[in-house]
C-alpha cells in the first residue's frame, strides 16, 4: 500500500478518498476497537450503531486486518468524566477525533 504524507496531499483534494485506497489492503493491519467508552450501547446509546460498528469490524477482520477486541484503555473513564488533563487528555481526544 502507497501512503501519501499529509503535507503532499494538495489542497485542492477531492472529498473522495477512495482514489488513494485502489491498490490498500486490510491485510495485516492491527485495529483496536475501544469499546468501552466508544462502541458499547451504554456511550452511543443505541444497539443500531453497536451493531454497525461490529459489522464494519467483522468486515475488516475478513479483509485480513488483525482485530483486537476489546482493546480498552485504562483512562477512558477518566476522559469520560472530564478528569483527563495533560499529555493523556491530548492522547485521548486525539483518538476521538481521528479514530483508528
Amino acid at each position: 500500500m502507497k501512503l501519501i504524507e499529509a503535507s503532499k496531499i494538495p489542497r485542492n483534494t477531492p472529498s473522495d478518498y477512495t482514489q488513494f485506497a485502489q491498490d490498500a489492503s486490510l491485510e495485516g493491519l492491527r485495529i483496536g476497537v475501544v469499546r468501552k467508552g466508544f462502541f458499547h450501547k451504554d456511550f452511543v446509546g443505541s444497539q443500531e450503531i453497536v451493531d454497525a460498528a461490529d459489522a464494519a469490524i467483522s468486515r475488516m477482520k475478513s479483509l485480513g486486518a488483525i482485530i483486537r477486541d476489546p482493546a480498552d484503555l485504562p483512562t477512558v473513564d477518566k476522559f469520560i468524566s472530564g478528569e483527563a488533563l495533560g499529555a493523556e487528555g491530548i492522547l485521548l481526544r486525539i483518538i476521538i477525533l481521528c479514530p483508528v
